[in-house]
């Protein structure tokens, strides 16, 4: 017997369309996770250390491109290491998902997936920066949970059809609490 504990998820399948484009804020189905998870929470703190040209975390929007609509240009593990602790309940983490899409977006960058323990990092620092229950928004070509102290809460698998790759979103919940949370709730 093993000490795997078992988890099942309830997969929402959405199917877009190709039409949809590189830049996720714009597509149908980030619209669809959007209403599902953050509207309606209008004193919401979000933040995008990725954002290329999407406000809807403003202010605290980030890319390291300084030709698009963020409001910092930074390399995102230095922008979210300078932002305040337990301060945001929301996080989208959208980074280029493959060296296509660094390139497109970023010219020479390398894709984050490809730097070793570069995500890892950036997900510590999530820890940290996120409130109690608060939510990551993780968009990619895979579900892998890059910290133990987030939980997966839900699901969605988007299909584009074709020879092109679906996109994994998954909605990962701070679950673990820093010694200062546990005894602040006592």
């Amino acid at each position: 017997m093993n000490n795997l504990e078992k988890k099942y998820y309830s997969v929402k399948l959405l199917k877009a369309e190709i039409t949809d484009g590189i830049d996720t804020h714009t597509t149908s189905y980030f619209r669809l996770i959007w209403k599902d998870w953050v509207t309606g929470f209008d004193d919401q703190k979000i933040c995008d250390p990725f954002a290329r040209d999407c406000t809807l975390a403003a202010p605290y929007t980030n890319d390291i491109n300084c030709n698009t609509k963020a409001k910092s240009h930074f390399d995102a593990l230095e922008y979210v290491q300078s932002l305040p602790s337990e301060y945001f309940d929301t996080i989208i983490f959208d980074p280029p998902f493959s060296n296509i899409q660094a390139e497109r977006k970023y010219g020479e960058v390398s894709n984050i997936y490809t730097v070793p323990g570069y995500v890892n990092e950036l997900m510590r620092e999530f820890f940290r920066i996120i409130k109690p229950d608060g939510i990551v928004i993780k968009f990619g070509y895979n579900s892998n949970r890059n910290h133990n102290c987030f939980d997966m809460v839900d699901l969605y698998l988007v299909q584009f059809g074709g020879n092109r790759n679906d996109v994994i979103v998954t909605i990962l919940q701070k679950s673990q609490r820093s010694l200062r949370e546990w005894m602040n709730e006592g």
